[in-house]
């Protein structure tokens, strides 16, 4: 395959890509939507008919770390806590050359713009 054929390829993949994206991406918004709408159909979380399906809502509940450390102080419950170090700090402090090793590479990833 010649380079000139490569490019060719990649040029006509990509704009597969960029397709495929666009219509993602619409498909996405009307899920919104209707799972938007959906949520004005009901009164919270549930099991509900609806015709041969069953639409199932549920609500998450999370911890709020800045509630658990008003409530319980680190001074007061160490015990809760941990210590990570920050990757801000590190890559202020560190040099370049020794933070190399550090790195975890992510596996490559393709986008359109």
């Amino acid at each position: 395959m010649t380079a000139a054929d490569r490019d060719a390829r990649r040029a006509s993949l990509a704009a597969a890509l960029g397709d495929i994206q666009e219509r993602i991406a619409a498909l996405k918004d009307a899920e919104t939507t209707i799972k938007a709408q959906i949520l004005d159909t009901t009164d919270g979380p549930g099991t509900f008919d609806a015709g041969a399906l069953t639409v199932v809502v549920t609500q998450a509940a999370r911890i709020d770390p800045a509630e658990v450390a008003a409530k319980y102080p680190p001074d007061s419950h160490p015990e809760l806590y941990e210590l990570v170090p920050s990757v801000a700090k590190v890559r202020k402090h560190i040099a370049p050359v020794d933070l190399e090793p550090l790195f975890k590479l992510a596996k490559p990833s393709v986008s359109i713009r």
